[in-house]
């Protein structure tokens, strides 16, 4: 971050307190979604690399894919796209290095999306939309009838509401604050965009924060020290006042492992519904197989799921042949842009679109 905004009056505070934005300690503290939250860190490398560096967008773009899909995904939609519109409007010239950076970007990250997208059959991905909690509908902030976890909720109102406040503090027509706005607008479930079957694939609208918080300090990093500490003050109470998860607490850690010992979306399709310790179930499912070797968690078709007949024949997939070969193009064509120097003119990308 301290990169991103090395132009800037406050780089230094402007960094630390995105560090301290109320939905980064959410995610650690409370939630301890740990890919997520390192999937933050390509949100500024991405901006460097739109604005200065295409190679660093094909890199930070790859990173965000592989380390978190729906961020990545998010990101796209909420701020590559609209972020690259403005840019290119600026400067049609832009067009050309951010679509090099982003084709080569996606490519290098094929190893891990094709593969993740060609085999999501073999794994119970019914599980990531089975309950309520994990559909994006059910997470408007305008229908607290059907809230699936009222006190969740009311903390992603405080901190969303806390991040709009901010942005409302340093309001001018400009890009920035414009889009902290705007996501905060479409967390909220004002419109009605989280039925579209991609968008409903995130799970959680609130996985699109850590876009507004970014936005909201690249906004304050260009703001006066009093508009800067005042557009910052609300943000950081919320974070503040955000109480750690149980998990945390002495003894939390084995309390947790003991209702969730395996992740179901991840099990293999044949598990009976309700198996929550896919090792104790496949250890029952071993005692009526006798003088059998079998291997799990695997892709087997069998009624069981599990290869019974001896050793698998383990392989490079199909799916994770094309993989590997989308990797490599985009490997060389990164190699080609670091060759070329491909990079942005220098005519508009001096500054950000009115920072």
């Amino acid at each position: 971050m301290y990169w991103w905004l090395k132009d800037k009056k406050h780089r230094l505070l402007s960094s630390i307190i995105f560090m301290l934005m109320p939905y980064h300690l959410f995610d650690f503290w409370f939630r301890g979604a740990l890919a997520e939250h390192m999937a933050i860190a390509f949100i500024p490398l991405l901006a460097i690399g739109m604005k200065r560096q295409p190679i660093i967008l094909a890199i930070a773009y790859a990173g965000i894919i592989i380390t978190h899909l729906p961020l990545a995904l998010l990101a796209s939609l909420f701020f590559i796209a609209p972020y690259g519109i403005w840019i290119i409007y600026k400067d049609f010239n832009n067009l050309k290095p951010i679509t090099l950076g982003l084709t080569a970007g996606l490519l290098m990250s094929g190893v891990y999306l094709y593969p993740a997208l060609a085999l999501h059959d073999f794994r119970k991905t019914d599980e990531l939309y089975r309950f309520q909690e994990f559909q994006a509908v059910a997470w408007s902030f305008f229908d607290p009838a059907n809230w699936p976890k009222p006190a969740t909720m009311t903390r992603l109102i405080l901190i969303t509401s806390a991040i709009a406040l901010g942005t409302l503090t340093l309001w001018r027509r400009d890009f920035w604050p414009s889009l902290s706005l705007a996501v905060c607008i479409v967390i909220s479930g004002a419109l009605p965009i989280w039925e579209i079957p991609l968008l409903a694939m995130v799970q959680f609208p609130w996985r699109a924060l850590p876009l507004a918080e970014f936005a909201l300090v690249t906004a304050l990093a260009s703001a006066s020290l009093s508009r800067a500490a005042t557009a910052a003050f609300s943000p950081l109470l919320i974070a503040v006042l955000i109480p750690p998860h149980p998990m945390s607490q002495a003894g939390g850690l084995d309390r947790y492992i003991e209702k969730h010992v395996d992740v179901a979306e991840y099990l293999p399709p044949a598990v009976p519904r309700g198996v929550s310790n896919y090792s104790e179930w496949a250890q029952e499912t071993a005692k009526r197989y006798p003088h059998k070797t079998f291997y799990f968690p695997s892709i087997g078709q069998t009624d069981d799921g599990l290869f019974l007949a001896g050793e698998p024949n383990l392989r490079r997939l199909p799916a994770e042949w094309i993989g590997l070969i989308f990797t490599l193009l985009g490997f060389g064509l990164t190699c080609i842009l670091i060759k070329r120097g491909e990079r942005p003119r220098s005519g508009t990308v001096a500054k950000s679109p009115r920072e």
